[in-house]
């Protein structure tokens, strides 16, 4: 009997132990710590790839960084990635219970391009590839570790596609002018400088990816790419180079990220295709020529911070039929709106202290302006040609009616000069074929030139301080076709 319940008491020992043994061994399972069995992952385009997440809880989120190089999802266990195109993309892995995570990072590349003998590339910098060795069917996968494109490379080249390193930093002066053959464009992460003309007249190129990376874009880099219309401009991008798309006749649309804060000048100067555009918050001046001659635009939003719009900026939008300005903007400078022939009104904002020259001239279709009373200077042609213009008020502290403001204003009838008016200077009123009435606020007659309202009616009748009437009349105001001059009251 002893014997019997000893043999029982060790079976029982053997029990508990074999328990303790396998929930040790479980808790052990269950805190191993997630990881990923790879790290680097190196694919070509169209590649498929699946790995087996073996650790964790089963449970993951997946985050991709770079959607454009690869699709990633994950199903149950497995991590299912498809390459897409060349560059280089970050996974991040996270365990939903314990929080843990790891980053894959993979490398899509191509197969590349044997370099002939006569390609020189010299410290990491590709300075050579003479034309009869560019491939037959134009394409070019360039080998990791070059960092710069030197001047010139391939200008002029029949080359149709460029596949670019992970490694590549830079791309120099006229790179890529006049490749006419070239059609798609995509800049690895972290290259930053593009020189001056770089793909300048690339007429066949249609796709571009610009990353964030790209802080130093000179003149002209992409000007005259008369097919692009497909421009991805990723978040981060601080700035767009002067006169970067200028000409590119095909471009409808583009979205600016809200990183960008700097825009030079020329940008977007003649893009006749483009319809719309948001500037994004924190740019504060629109530079030179911005937008002069895209005929299409149509719809433009300014940004609260837009202090200053300069010379020629939205010079013959002839599409543009309304403009809303933001109340921080203080500066219009000269001819920013001329040739606008669909634009109908403006307000400008209080801010504003000057009617800079010729900067609402030709506007043809412009039938009321609205300005603030902080408006104390109109200058030279600032309307000229304004010949729907019927309604406009000029506000006390106005002192000049400049070189030929109201030229050809053939549809003003009446108009009110202010208190502080002392000159109506050369063709000022020139061709204002129906005005009829003109009121002065000033004790004083302005003085006047013999073409101050050439050729309008004779007939018109001038309202004035009824203590000024002999003081006009003396000036010789019937001379400008004024024969009645009577009190304003």
């Amino acid at each position: 009997m002893i014997q019997k319940i000893k043999q029982k008491s060790y079976f029982a020992v053997l029990i508990v132990m074999f328990i303790t043994c396998f929930l040790a061994c479980k808790d052990g399972e269950e805190n191993v710590p997630f990881s990923l069995s790879t790290k680097l992952l190196r694919l070509t385009p169209s590649e498929v790839k699946n790995i087996e997440l073996t650790s964790g809880s089963g449970s993951f989120t997946l985050t991709n960084e770079n959607e454009s190089i690869v699709k990633a999802t994950i199903i149950g266990n497995n991590l299912h990635i498809e390459a897409l195109s060349h560059g280089i993309a970050h996974l991040t892995i996270k365990d939903n219970e314990s929080l843990e995570q790891d980053i894959l990072t993979i490398l899509v590349s191509e197969v590349v391009t044997p370099l002939p003998k006569d390609v020189v590339i010299e410290n990491h910098i590709l300075k050579q590839w003479p034309i009869n060795s560019i491939p037959a069917n134009g394409k070019i996968v360039l080998p990791e570790g070059i960092e710069g494109i030197g001047v010139e490379v391939f200008m002029k080249t029949p080359i149709k596609e460029i596949v670019f390193p992970s490694t590549l930093k830079f791309i120099a002066q006229d790179a890529f002018a006049y490749c006419n053959a070239l059609q798609s464009i995509v800049f690895p992460e972290g290259i930053d400088s593009i020189g001056e003309g770089a793909f300048y007249q690339c007429h066949k190129l249609e796709h571009l990816v610009v990353p964030k990376t790209l802080v130093h874009i000179a003149p002209n880099a992409f000007a005259q790419c008369t097919s692009l219309q497909n421009v991805v401009l990723q978040e981060g991008l601080p700035m767009l180079g002067e006169s970067m798309f200028q000409g590119c006749t095909s471009l409808a649309h583009i979205t600016l990220p809200k990183s960008i804060k700097t825009l030079k000048d020329n940008v977007f100067n003649k893009c006749s295709s483009l319809e719309d555009i948001e500037l994004p918050e924190g740019i504060t001046k629109i530079e030179k020529t911005m937008f002069r001659d895209c005929n299409k635009l149509n719809n433009v939003k300014l940004p609260a911070s837009l202090l200053i719009i300069d010379d020629d900026a939205f010079e013959g939008c002839k599409s543009l039929s309304k403009i809303e300005f933001p109340e921080n903007l203080e500066i219009i400078e000269r001819r920013a709106f001329s040739g606008c022939s669909a634009l109908t009104s403006v307000t400008l904002p209080s801010k504003i202290k000057a009617v800079s020259g010729g900067v609402f001239q030709e506007c043809t279709a412009l039938t009321s302006v609205v300005l603030p009373a902080s408006v104390n200077l109109i200058h030279n042609r600032a309307f000229q040609n304004c010949k729907n213009l019927s309604s406009i008020n000029i506000p006390e502290g106005v002192s000049v009616i400049d070189i030929a403001t109201f030229l050809n204003c053939t549809s003003l009838e009446n108009i009110v000069l202010p208190s502080t008016l002392t000159d109506i200077k050369l063709n000022a009123f020139t061709g204002c074929s129906k005005l009829a009435t003109v009121t002065i606020m000033a004790n004083t007659p302005p003085n006047t030139v013999k073409t101050s309202f050439a050729k309008t009616p004779l007939n018109k009748t001038l309202k004035v301080p009824s203590q000024s009437i002999e003081a006009y009349k003396n000036a010789n105001w019937e001379a400008h076709g004024f024969k009645n001059i009577m009190s304003n009251h």
